[in-house]
């Protein structure tokens, strides 16, 4: 899947900076981008942000902070999409990219513009917020097919995505919860090879639908490590994606992936020049949410707890 390569994207890879961009708007980047405090990447201390003894208690929760952006990153017609929040304070976005012993944020980026097709795909077809029941289907409780699973298979059939297999999974005894309000996970399932039809390169993303009809993905960054263990967390550099979808898009199939896209390209952009831990935003179609969105960058293994894409606020008030 190609990722757009805006004109900013000179700036050097090994630096982290503090930034503020222009506003995208259809087409290309063409603003300017204001930089300070460059920072060598070799100076960066990751383990100076790490607390190894709980990874359901990220470091953002301690040292990051809301900024809010409020930028429309990509417009085509009635449709575009806005970044509204980053979270700073850790530079967790460029640990995700220097932990992936890729080409820096390239590997990055393209798996988030490959999980938010999903998303494109399910706010094209399915209008959310309310959560899909469970049927009581016989065999192990652990591994029930959900009705939510099948709304994607029936989203991504009608879509320009290709994946190889959608394989339900076990649900854990001891799912981690930050309170006792926090939605109860659902079903789990893992979408095999997940690329688009032009791409030879697939992505293994894990499902995770919650009992308040929002939705978390987990994305695994790391191009050596198995991630198709349906028993096993995965315990290695990655993305977790929650989002919760709202009113159906009418954006066209054949310009999901460009949105999907510009997404993935601006996190690029953020995660190089901003210091940031995490990005938030929406879609929206005539000043109305289609899904809202949130990247969590994750980077020793996920957990199971619910993310919620309001961690810095709602963000109804800028549609």
């Amino acid at each position: 899947m190609k990722v757009l390569r805006p004109v900013f994207f000179i700036l050097a890879a090994s630096q982290v900076v503090d930034a503020h961009p222009a506003e995208l708007q259809e087409g290309p980047f063409t603003g300017e981008v204001t930089v300070s405090n460059a920072i060598p990447a070799s100076d960066f201390n990751l383990e100076e942000y790490f607390d190894k003894g709980d990874l359901s208690s990220p470091v953002l929760d301690k040292r990051s902070t809301c900024q809010v952006i409020d930028r429309v990153i990509r417009k085509i017609g009635t449709n575009q999409n806005k970044v509204v929040y980053i979270t700073s304070g850790a530079s967790l976005g460029l640990a995700i990219c220097n932990l992936t012993h890729a080409d820096q944020c390239n590997m990055v980026g393209l798996a988030i513009g490959a999980s938010l097709s999903i998303i494109f795909a399910l706010a094209n077809d399915y209008s959310g917020g309310e959560p899909v029941p469970v049927p009581e289907l016989p065999g192990p409780a652990s591994l029930k097919e959900g009705t939510y699973m099948s709304a994607v298979k029936a989203a991504m059939s009608s879509s320009a995505l290709e994946y190889a297999e959608i394989l339900p999974a076990p649900l854990h005894d001891t799912t981690e919860k930050r309170s006792d309000d926090e939605p109860d996970l659902l079903e789990r399932f893992l979408i095999k090879g997940l690329r688009s039809a032009d791409n030879t390169t697939g992505h293994n993303i894990f499902v995770h639908h919650y009992s308040n009809g929002g939705s978390v993905l987990h994305v695994p960054v790391s191009d050596d490590v198995a991630t198709d263990n349906l028993h096993k967390r995965y315990d290695h550099p990655g993305l977790k994606i929650s989002y919760t979808t709202r009113m159906k898009s009418s954006l066209p199939k054949s310009r999901q992936r460009d949105m999907a896209s510009s997404i993935g390209s601006m996190w690029e952009y953020y995660a190089k020049t901003a210091r940031m831990d995490e990005y938030i935003g929406f879609e929206e179609e005539n000043g109305k949410a289609n899904f809202y969105f949130r990247i969590i960058p994750e980077t020793r293994g996920f957990g199971e707890n619910y993310e919620s894409v309001d961690v810095c606020g709602g963000m109804a008030g800028y549609l």
